[in-house]
């Protein structure tokens, strides 16, 4: 399965989004505090504190970022529905475990990856790329210095747990639907494939609306207190 833009944690992500596209923003603020060296440089402290200021000070940024990967996301989910809905393979969704071969997951599975690389993936990082690339040249020299200074320093590997914590999630979550529809001591071979895909991808979109939206606007609200002083 493609891996969903949620099994990273909101600061690793942020982070990542940086050093991939090694690009930013500058925020059209008063010359005086422009000059204050809002971001701290690497000699100064620490990685994360460094990255922090960074998406502190260009919080807007973040956010249409943030924005993107979510619509990417709903039409990642809406469009995997709408495959197992519609596909032949697997009998339009009806199909048990039982009927299934090698030969058919493995058609199944290339007739959606394919698609959603074309649709969604690629979209997705198109976009994001255009906005940091864009908006690379609008950085000040000095942002633009302590960005490469930072790369360019070795960084110790860090083991992180965000995707597994997520998976899990998804899964206590799977199972308290499947608990709910009456179908908890129901042979997995009498259930269509399609309500265990739909159960998940219901899962997933009604997480992203309850727990993403809101997580997305305290990250921002953060942000936004940060680069003003107040956090």
């Amino acid at each position: 399965m493609l891996a969903s833009p949620l099994d990273f944690t909101a600061l690793t992500l942020l982070k990542s989004l940086f050093i991939l596209f090694d690009v930013t923003i500058q925020i059209n603020i008063p010359v005086p505090y422009r000059q204050a060296a809002f971001i701290m440089p690497a000699k100064e402290g620490s990685e994360e504190k460094f990255w922090e200021n960074l998406m502190a000070r260009y919080w807007y940024v973040i956010l249409l970022i943030g924005i993107v990967f979510f619509i990417g996301f709903i039409w990642f989910i809406l469009n995997v529905g709408y495959y197992v809905q519609s596909s032949a393979i697997g009998g339009f969704g009806t199909w048990t475990l039982n009927e299934w071969s090698m030969a058919s997951i493995v058609v199944w599975c290339l007739n959606l990856i394919i698609p959603i690389l074309l649709i969604c993936v690629l979209p997705v990082l198109g976009a994001v790329a255009i906005i940091l690339v864009v908006s690379w040249f609008q950085l000040p020299d000095d942002v633009r210095a302590d960005i490469k200074a930072e790369m360019r320093r070795p960084h110790p590997k860090k083991r992180e747990s965000g995707g597994g914590a997520f998976s899990f999630l998804v899964f206590v979550g799977v199972c308290i639907k499947i608990f709910l529809d009456n179908n908890w001591a129901t042979p997995f071979g009498m259930l269509p494939y399609g309500y265990f895909v739909h159960t998940w991808l219901f899962v997933m979109f009604w997480g992203a609306i309850v727990f993403g939206i809101p997580l997305g606007i305290l990250i921002t609200a953060w942000l936004v207190a940060k680069s003003r002083g107040k956090a």
